[in-house]
């Protein structure tokens, strides 16, 4: 199991045994983080791709988006995230990186002028050392988010729901 709740669940609704289970925790790929460099030409190389102008700040939400508990934080973002920000005094675009979402379904959710959704992209790492803060809106689901631990360990700032935050804080 990857926290101390996820065990406790197994236990309780399922009857394993406590003693012949365990935690394994999460790790993370890189062992130091991102240079200021890379951070530079990594947030470079997104705004070329997505023409997002040099005073916009980029918010980077990700996940599979066939998954329920990461369409509806998509869903979250684009329908009570974005209509606040939007009232805000400063200009962002948010990315939304992840693949399982069809044209329709895009539209269906609705993203307005500021949500660029990516689709699936080869190298996650690009996004997570380019954006300027992580969104993790994930409401639903269980055990620790691992897309959170992942963008900490790139040492980009997030915003989370305590939910989003399971099993790291």
């Amino acid at each position: 199991f990857k926290t101390e709740e996820d065990l406790e669940y197994a236990v309780n609704s399922f009857g394993l045994n406590r003693e012949r289970s365990s935690i394994i925790s999460y790790g993370i790929e890189q062992s130091t983080p991102p240079t200021r460099n890379e951070l530079i030409i990594a947030s470079s190389e997104i705004r070329n791709k997505h023409n997002i102008s040099a005073n916009e700040k980029i918010l980077l939400f990700c996940g599979a988006l066939n998954y329920k508990p990461n369409r509806i934080a998509a869903e979250i973002i684009c329908n009570e995230i974005n209509p606040l920000l939007q009232k805000e005094k400063f200009s962002y675009k948010i990315i939304i990186c992840g693949g399982g979402l069809t044209t329709d379904d895009i539209a269906t959710i609705n993203p307005g002028s500021e949500i660029i959704f990516t689709g699936f992209v080869p190298s996650i790492s690009l996004y997570y050392k380019g954006a300027d803060v992580f969104l993790n809106p994930v409401n639903t689901g269980g055990g620790v988010k691992t897309k959170l631990i992942d963008a900490l360990s790139y040492s980009l700032p997030a915003v989370s729901t305590k939910n989003g935050a399971r099993g790291v804080i």
